[in-house]
């Protein structure tokens, strides 16, 4: 997700990316979950819903940033790996 933009609200843009090989910019917060309990896309779906929730850890006037460091302290309430998959399949 971008932790950088001129709008607060290019910020709270999170995906799930499976291919291999993909190559990213700069200004771009990198979270890899462990597969095993995460599921990728449920999470990239979950932090785009609590998009006010992620507008509020968001600092800046000219330039709005979302750092990893804020990112961290945003409580998600995940339920278990068999569950997300359900729910991702459907999203």
């Amino acid at each position: 997700m971008p932790t950088s933009d001129v709008t607060p609200n290019g910020l709270a843009k999170a995906c799930c990316i499976k291919s291999k090989g993909v190559i990213l910019g700069g200004d771009i917060l990198v979270i890899r979950p462990d597969r095993q309990t995460v599921n990728g896309e449920f999470l990239a779906r979950l932090i785009r819903n609590l998009e006010q929730k992620v507008l509020q850890l968001v600092s800046g006037s000219t330039v709005f940033h979302l750092y990893a460091s804020s990112i961290d302290k945003l409580a998600l309430l995940i339920p278990v790996h068999i569950e997300q998959q359900k729910i991702a399949d459907c999203l």
